[in-house]
């Protein structure tokens, strides 16, 4: 596990569990309260379950029909990023988000324990996850991450449908960079798609619609939809 002091900013150690807790929560939401366009303030949901991390939940508006949750608080985390790494510092910290249907209700709890699960891994794994990296789901192996649904597996991709500059915040403070990376759940053919042969596999069906962005807890894999013609740009 991470140590403090080590790659965590703000820890807090209580009632057995450590929390992490994001130092630039104000100026990272601020960010993306200016970039993701909505007519309602946002709200906050599940707090400090897991690693003091909670979630920022954007309703849908009529020119974004869609829901944006993103986490607030991994980013607290320092994650250990490989030395070979291109401009590394760029990459040590990061906040998970994921876009859900107009119709759903943050009482469907799935996403936020997906979301959850992603950065509690990272967290008690000391590890690092960056953009095209796959992921089972660390806290029910082998299960999906919604009941009765069809992934169980997840990748991180440059978030779509956002303005430029999104995906890369920078303290204004002290320079520190935080990615925002959008998680897409996988089916199982879908994630062995991606070990077998890259992510790059899976481009061309993320491109036209047949891998959504939104999460859909029951959709088909992609290559399904494909064969079924079930093709809805997202």
């Amino acid at each position: 596990a991470p140590q403090p002091g080590v790659n965590c900013t703000g820890y807090d150690k209580g009632e057995g569990r450590v929390l992490y807790h994001t130092p630039y929560e104000i100026a990272l939401g601020d960010h993306i309260d200016r970039l993701v366009p909505t007519d309602h303030s946002r709200c906050t949901v599940e707090h400090a379950l897991w690693l003091g991390c909670h979630v920022y939940c954007y309703p849908p508006v009529p020119a974004r029909n869609f829901w944006t949750l993103v986490t607030m608080g991994l980013s607290g985390f320092r994650m250990p990023t490989p030395p070979t790494l291109r401009d590394a510092k760029q990459h040590e910290r990061c906040e998970l988000m994921c876009y859900m249907p107009a119709e759903w209700e943050p009482s469907q709890k799935w996403p936020f324990h997906m979301l959850k699960a992603i950065a509690w891994y990272v967290c008690t794994e000391n590890t690092w996850l960056g953009v095209w990296h796959g992921i089972g789901n660390p806290s029910a192996p082998g299960q999906p991450w919604a009941d009765g649904g069809t992934q169980r597996h997840a990748m991180l991709v440059p978030p779509v449908n956002e303005k430029e500059g999104f995906n890369m915040f920078v303290d204004p403070e002290d320079g520190t960079v935080v990615r925002l990376w959008l998680v897409v759940p996988l089916t199982d053919e879908e994630y062995e798609t991606k070990r077998e042969h890259g992510a790059r596999a899976l481009f061309e069906f993320l491109s036209d619609g047949s891998l959504p962005h939104v999460c859909v807890a029951s959709r088909p894999s992609c290559f399904e939809a494909r064969k079924r013609g079930f093709i809805k740009h997202s």
